[in-house]
């Protein structure tokens, strides 16, 4: 059912937006939080990514060790993302209309909404967090929220 959602999306930076959450499972905030400065590539492609945990004292941070996470295609999608020019204090997810400003945890639960819709019949709840435990297996974080209604 993720897998259908993911691919519902419209567009390479909807897709690599939700395959993050999902494979993550960071808060939404933390999400649209992201910087480039937070993506440290390795040689092999693969990443490890810093995330700024949103529910926490503000100087902490939580390094992602989920190998689902910082596989080569997750990386290789949000670096397609970075425009030229942009600054490592820059955010990873940007609108995609002009001015291109920051996207906020709305645009986010819309673009994951939009994709749910269109991937057809859902289970009645979708989990808020979703994604890897640092073992690798699948995991639920967080509850749940009623499934989105078209």
């Amino acid at each position: 059912k993720v897998a259908r959602i993911i691919d519902a999306t419209t567009s390479a930076r909807d897709r690599a937006l939700v395959t993050f959450m999902f494979r993550s499972g960071a808060r939404v905030s933390e999400v649209v939080g992201l910087k480039w400065s937070d993506i440290a590539v390795n040689g092999d492609g693969s990443a490890v990514i810093t995330i700024v945990r949103a529910k926490q004292d503000n100087d902490a941070k939580v390094t992602a060790v989920t190998p689902q996470l910082h596989a080569a295609d997750m990386v290789s999608a949000l670096l397609a993302l970075r425009p030229e020019g942009a600054t490592d204090d820059g955010l990873v997810f940007r609108s995609a209309r002009a001015p291109y400003g920051p996207l906020v945890s709305s645009d986010a639960w819309r673009i994951v909404k939009a994709a749910a819709v269109a991937a057809g019949p859902a289970p009645r709840y979708i989990a808020v967090r979703i994604g890897a435990s640092p073992s690798g297996k699948a995991a639920v974080f967080g509850t749940a929220i009623p499934r989105f209604e078209s």
